[in-house]
């Protein structure tokens, strides 16, 4: 099956996509999407297309969710409603914040 690259410009976008991937397969396979990466990553699962496929969404979707949560960090540090160590780590680990990242792309 000949897969197609979406790209979008905004990670709540992507993060929708994915979402509605991701329960798509819920429906089909009548698990939850969290228990079924937990069942992959320990071997539990079929390695085919279906699976493969499932658990990169399920990875993509979880690293968006963490963008997002940067974000939502970053903008209350601007407007000084927070400030905590842990912010002060991801500053130092990606100085230049979520400038840099254009596009969302994901494999459909």
């Amino acid at each position: 099956m000949r897969k197609q690259i979406i790209e979008y410009t905004s990670p709540l976008d992507a993060l929708i996509s994915l979402a509605k991937q991701l329960h798509t397969y819920e429906i089909k396979y009548q698990v939850d999407s969290a228990e079924f990466f937990a069942q992959y990553q320990h071997g539990k699962t079929d390695d085919d297309e279906d699976a493969i496929d499932w658990a990169g969404n399920y990875r993509h979707y979880i690293a968006l969710q963490e963008i997002k949560y940067r974000q939502h960090i970053d903008n209350l540090n601007a407007r000084g409603e927070i400030t905590s160590p842990s912010d002060r780590t991801w500053r130092e680990r990606y100085p230049s914040g979520l400038a840099n990242l254009k596009t969302y792309s994901l494999c459909t």
